[in-house]
């Protein structure tokens, strides 16, 4: 009875260390999760830590009672006195836990094919939160923001200066070059049904840079009109500058980080920009 049990136990921790190979491969997983539009955090699952803990006791209490059940063997062998019997029932213990070794060993050895990390079954740690942005580009839209920046540095030809046609929100600041703002007087001039939608400091990741001095902005007609954006982009290029139609409705182009329906505005290539 006792060696009937004594053999069921190795092979039973044996089947666990090889069972548990798909598990402590999850314990040195690390789990993305990602917040549309903003968050993006790399952890490793709470349940990691007790599996690859209890796979390492698997496999030390399998070992441990294989080489008990070796040992245990050797001794009956021994002593059997030449009785054919004992002999027989003392190889029966060897082999069996023999047996079981194998599985231990084929266990680690899958595991250190597939990942030599994993055998080591390290405790992961949690990793640094990253936030990024979400989309914008050459469009305009959401994000923070505030108040409009006159007076601060970070545009080209030195501080900013506050845009016309734009209200400051939650998602518009009203910052531009000293450039932008002239530009932007010119076309008022000739055409003022249009408001700005993303100033300086931009308030989405652009995939223009111009964003990132004040020398361009996003802007929008109301309602989308098309007869309003083809007015909009005529009064912008008349003044010198350059636009980028994303207005799709209106025969616009959708890029890689627009946002929505946007005129956006290049300023002239002077005075900084």
């Amino acid at each position: 009875m006792k060696k009937i049990l004594t053999r069921a136990c190795i092979f039973s921790f044996a089947v666990v260390a090889c069972a548990g190979l798909p598990l402590a491969a999850l314990a040195q997983t690390k789990i993305s999760l990602s917040i549309p539009g903003s968050y993006q955090v790399m952890t490793s699952t709470p349940p990691g830590y007790l599996i690859s803990n209890f796979y390492q006791f698997a496999l030390l209490i399998g070992g441990l009672l294989a080489f008990g059940a070796v040992v245990y063997g050797g001794v009956k062998y021994v002593t059997s006195g030449g009785n054919p019997s004992s002999q027989s029932e003392a190889k029966e213990w060897i082999w069996s836990a023999l047996l079981g070794l194998l599985l231990l060993v084929c266990a680690y050895l899958i595991l250190a094919t597939i990942n030599p990390n994993l055998v080591h079954l390290d405790l992961p740690t949690l990793q640094q939160v990253s936030i990024t942005s979400g989309g914008g580009g050459g469009g305009g839209g959401g994000g923070g923001g505030g108040a409009p920046i006159p007076g601060q540095n970070g545009c080209a030809g030195g501080q900013c200066e506050t845009l016309p046609n734009c209200t400051p929100s939650a998602r518009v600041n009203c910052g531009g070059a000293a450039e932008m703002v002239a530009t932007l007087q010119c076309i008022q001039a000739a055409d003022s049904n249009f408001s700005v939608s993303e100033g300086y400091p931009p308030t989405v990741a652009h995939e223009s840079q111009c964003h990132n001095n004040g020398c361009c902005v996003d802007t929008t007609v109301p309602g989308g009109d098309c007869s309003a954006v083809n007015a909009l982009i005529n009064a912008a290029q008349q003044c010198g500058a350059s636009v980028a139609n994303e207005y799709t409705n209106c025969n616009g182009k959708i890029y890689p980080t627009t946002t929505g329906g946007n005129v956006h505005i290049n300023s002239p290539h002077t005075n900084g920009c």
